[in-house]
């Protein structure tokens, strides 16, 4: 497959063919730095990480809020790290700065960039 074909878009009609699908697995929402530590040997082990930010929107010009929360998915388990009372814990450090697991998601570096913004970690593969 050529880069062109991984870069066109679908059209509307193509988008509304597609099968819906709903993630059935477990998702557990993690509050705790020791919940955390609990996930992190599933994490580790995956082949790959599906990975997703998501920070409170701001309506006013000027404002800015910080990333709040922290989504990682495996094939079996969907993990939701509330950085708002994690925030940049040893763990969560480990697992961004991780090289052996690959993680995934759409526009990783706008992702990468607000996690930064909580507090310095190395970057693993993305």
């Amino acid at each position: 497959m050529n880069m062109d074909t991984l870069r066109r878009r679908l059209s509307h009609d193509e988008i509304n063919a597609l099968p819906l699908y709903h993630y059935e697995c477990p998702v557990y929402l993690v509050r705790t730095p020791q919940e955390w530590e609990s996930a992190l040997p599933d994490l580790r082990t995956a082949d790959l990480l599906g990975f997703d930010t998501e920070t409170r929107p701001a309506f006013e010009k000027g404002k800015y809020y910080k990333c709040a929360l922290l989504q990682v998915a495996t094939n079996k388990e969907c993990f939701l790290f509330r950085l708002n009372q994690l925030g940049m814990c040893p763990a969560v450090r480990r697992l961004l700065g991780d090289t052996t697991v690959t993680k995934v998601g759409l526009a990783w570096n706008n992702d990468l960039l607000s996690l930064h913004q909580l507090g310095a970690f190395d970057t693993g593969t993305f």
